[in-house]
């Protein structure tokens, strides 16, 4: 018997793969594409255990085998992480984490690491049924790297799966995504998301609205200052101070990541100052800072409100096709022009 114990949500695709390994049908290849942080890489882990795992119950966590991948010390299960920095396999193992802290989704999977790869697969697994390839970030591979393995995925080893994970399908090729058995992985529902153990004293509703449902997005926030510099949005905004909303922004904003986390709590800050400028502030999503919300809102007019959700909209979209992080400074402060 499969069953995914372990994770959270994702019911039609736990029981379309709990059919498939009991049935040992399993495909070459699967892209597992969605929302990143909703538990994609996690799943693919799971995958792989529960199919090679030693107990009745699968995966049991407790085997030999469950235990070994679960610290990623198995000798069949190969994660494919970016060519910098080159030791991220020994600190995933270091810190028992799929991705370390080091780990930069923005690196590359380069021709060099699938040849390696490919060395490897001549070879029969050690010990597992099956062995288990999972590349974590599929769209790090360079243009290269993907023609290499398509070679590899036209005519696929018999004792080796493949799953590749991406939070951006577009950047992988066509001719690789026919190839493989594409699972649309969503955001987590309210009802799944509060289920998972966080650690903070912050409201769970308030995770959910700006994680999006992502468990993974609402974790790096809880790792950074990004919760915290809501008070300091918010007294800049009072103020109405371009400089010390700079000031305030400039430090929070070095990657296309933490501007895009600074965007979303920026527009679900100003989405409860208009509710609250409407007396609606019981429908805040930040219900822990209700009374600077309703403070901070009388400040300031209904028009002023709109246009700072309107301006983080365009700093959004802007930042969606773009990556020129001084133009989103620039959208966010134009309200403050006179």
């Amino acid at each position: 018997m499969v069953k995914f114990d372990r994770v959270l949500g994702h019911e039609r695709i736990k029981s379309y793969f709990s059919r498939v390994i009991e049935e040992d049908n399993l495909a070459p290849a699967y892209l597992f594409y969605g929302p990143e942080g909703v538990g994609k890489s996690s799943f693919a882990l799971e995958v792989a255990k529960a199919y090679n795992c030693e107990s009745d119950v699968r995966p049991c966590g407790e085997c030999p085998t469950c235990k070994k991948m679960d610290k990623l010390i198995h000798p069949d299960l190969i994660i494919l992480y970016p060519s910098k920095p080159s030791n991220l396999r020994e600190l995933a193992i270091e810190q028992g984490r799929l991705k370390p802290l080091e780990f930069d989704p923005t690196k590359n999977i380069t021709i060099d690491q699938i040849r390696e790869l490919q060395d490897e697969l001549t070879k029969a697994p050690f010990m597992a049924k099956k062995r288990f390839v999972i590349f974590l970030y599929g769209e790090n591979l360079t243009i290269e790297a993907q023609n290499s393995l398509l070679k590899t995925l036209e005519e696929p080893p018999d004792n080796t799966v493949f799953i590749m994970v991406s939070s951006n399908i577009g950047k992988i090729l066509p001719t690789i995504r026919s190839r493989s058995r594409l699972i649309k992985f969503s955001s987590l529902r309210f009802e799944e998301f509060k289920d998972y153990p966080f650690s903070t004293t912050y409201p769970i509703t308030l995770l959910y609205r700006l994680s999006d449902g992502s468990i993974g997005r609402a974790k790096k926030l809880l790792e950074t200052d990004f919760l915290p510099i809501r008070i300091d949005i918010l007294n800049a905004l009072s103020e109405n101070d371009p400089y010390k909303f700079l000031d305030v922004i400039k430090p929070r904003i070095i990657t296309r990541e933490n501007a895009q986390d600074f965007i979303k709590i920026y527009l679900t800050l100003t989405r409860d100052l208009l509710l609250a400028h409407s007396g609606s502030e019981n429908l805040v999503a930040n219900v822990d800072l209700k009374t600077l919300i309703k403070a901070t809102s009388k400040r300031l007019s209904y028009r002023k409100i709109e246009k700072l959700i309107a301006t983080g909209y365009e700093a959004e979209r802007y930042l969606s096709r773009f990556l020129n992080l001084e133009s989103i400074l620039l959208i966010l402060a134009e309200p403050f022009a006179k």
